[in-house]
């Protein structure tokens, strides 16, 4: 009978070796599974990385809009003279009319 216990128990030894043999081949598949996703996401942040890069080389800088506001700037000062100076000349023009006007109403009524 002693035996037979005996081998009873190298059985469920052996069956829990192969059991835990099974696990652990589950276990590394998992972890193999896990790896694969872990690489996966890795070139995913990788690729956005450079996306990310790749949309800033076409943004403007500090300085790149410093000398459009600057170019704006000087445009605008441009145009405003140029108007500034038409309404300057028809004002000055108004202003020799009106004068011609006296001039012509005291010969007329002096």
């Amino acid at each position: 009978m002693k035996n037979e216990n005996k081998e009873m128990t190298i059985n469920d030894l052996g069956t829990t070796v192969e059991n835990l043999a099974t696990k652990v081949d589950t276990l590394a598949t998992t972890v193999d599974n896990l790896a694969t996703k872990v690489d996966t996401l890795a070139t995913t942040v990788d690729n956005l990385a450079m996306m990310t890069a790749r949309g800033f080389e076409r943004t403007a800088t500090k300085e790149d809009l410093n000398n459009l506001r600057e170019e704006m700037n000087d445009r605008f000062d441009i145009i405003e003279n140029i108007k500034f100076r038409g309404h300057e000349n028809r004002i000055e023009r108004l202003e020799d009319k009106m004068l011609q006007t006296q001039v012509f109403l005291k010969t007329k009524f002096a």
